[in-house]
């Protein structure tokens, strides 16, 4: 048995984003192993047996978007309290996921430190949404790191783009996971009104396509869409996306009641935001295994030329939509509606997707690419 540090930004309970559930997950997908998370939060927490040290700056109510560069102040702190973690722990590997940059270059300097095994797990491209005095230092960061005897990244697009890039470099693929089985439901007769339910966190990697779905169902008085995810409901209301069609649900612990209800799951990615053209192509949404598992047909709105696209259309797993077309849009919807046999046909081809990300693959890959 070993003793594996896993840090990571996003850490539960403090965060709830994907990364924050992957790395807590990582005590499932290794059971033959101890495995402690570290991430963010207050200095003396200690919840769900989690560790945390604070390195976000706040102002005047303004927090890291505003300070994001001036956290790297909090480097010596986070890699200190890495390097204690490690020696009291007796810890024998440091897995240190992307993305936050601080974290990560800790995580692998009080690795370097201690002379054990580290293995980054990028779950986005890094130097390729940077700018000005960031890249520069991600650029150091990136150069180091990517020195690793092995290099996860989530998915085989962001592998494909990677390694093309940096050709030196042993890139592995470690997808998502889930420890959870398949969902099974019986199937909604078609009525009148057509629900979808959103799950997930909405950001600039589905912001304009999740408004653009909710601008075009508004007013339509037989469909709607119910929405689960961390994000304030004054920041999505701000952002254009709630209308009088699309119910906010907060943060919903207990999701098979909303899929039972449900007609369809709401895929959104793109089109356009504050990320690079890069990472819209290469990202690969982690809600997307969760939606596979459903049970429900998907329903997804990702551009062309991207790797979820393309994903997606190989699997034929979801009714997909690639442009900006309301009238289209509505004609699919109530098209799809209907269409019993198209949809028996998506969600059991989900199902068999939904195999590559299960634990089981999850566990091998890790005993594969880990110095275990």
């Amino acid at each position: 048995m070993a003793n594996i540090l896993v840090v990571s930004w996003s850490a539960i309970p403090f965060t709830k984003t994907a990364s924050a559930f992957l790395a807590e997950d990582l005590k499932i997908v290794l059971p033959k192993h101890n495995v402690i998370v570290l991430g963010e939060g207050p200095d003396q927490s200690n919840e769900k047996g989690n560790i945390f040290v604070e390195t976000e700056l706040k102002y005047k109510g303004k927090g890291k978007r505003f300070l994001k560069t001036l956290r790297w102040l909090k480097l010596s702190k986070a890699t200190s309290k890495i390097d204690k973690v490690i020696n009291d722990n007796k810890i024998d590997q440091v897995i240190g996921i992307f993305p936050d940059e601080i974290f990560i270059y800790a995580a692998y300097k009080a690795a370097l430190k201690n002379n054990i095994p580290f293995t980054p797990w990028f779950h986005n491209t890094y130097i390729e949404n940077r700018n000005g005095l960031d890249l520069i230092l991600a650029k150091n960061v990136q150069s180091k790191i990517f020195n690793s005897k092995n290099v996860l990244v989530i998915s085989d697009g962001l592998k494909e783009f990677y390694q093309e890039k940096y050709p030196k470099v042993n890139f592995q693929v470690l997808r998502h996971f889930l420890p959870f089985p398949q969902m099974n439901f019986e199937e909604k007769t078609p009525s009148e009104k057509i629900t979808f339910f959103f799950v997930g966190t909405i950001n600039d990697s589905n912001l304009d396509a999740t408004r653009y779905f909710c601008n075009a169902i508004k007013g339509e008085v037989n469909i709607e869409l119910r929405i689960s995810t961390s994000v304030p409901e004054a920041t999505l209301r701000n952002n254009g996306v709630l209308n009088d069609n699309v119910k906010y649900l907060g943060f919903v612990e207990d999701l098979n009641k909303e899929y039972e209800k449900s007609d369809f799951m709401l895929l959104t990615h793109g089109f356009t935001g504050g990320f690079s053209e890069t990472e819209y192509k290469t990202i690969f949404p982690t809600k997307t295994v969760e939606m596979l598992r459903s049970d429900k047909p998907i329903f997804a709105i990702s551009p062309e030329n991207t790797f979820l696209t393309a994903f997606l259309r190989e699997k034929n797993c979801c009714v997909l939509n690639t442009k900006k077309d309301k009238n289209a849009l509505l004609k699919k919807i109530k098209e799809s509606h209907l269409d019993s046999k198209m949809k028996s046909e998506i969600v059991s081809n989900a199902k068999s997707t939904f195999e590559l990300f299960s634990i089981k693959n999850a566990e091998k890959s890790f005993e594969k690419f880990l110095d275990l």
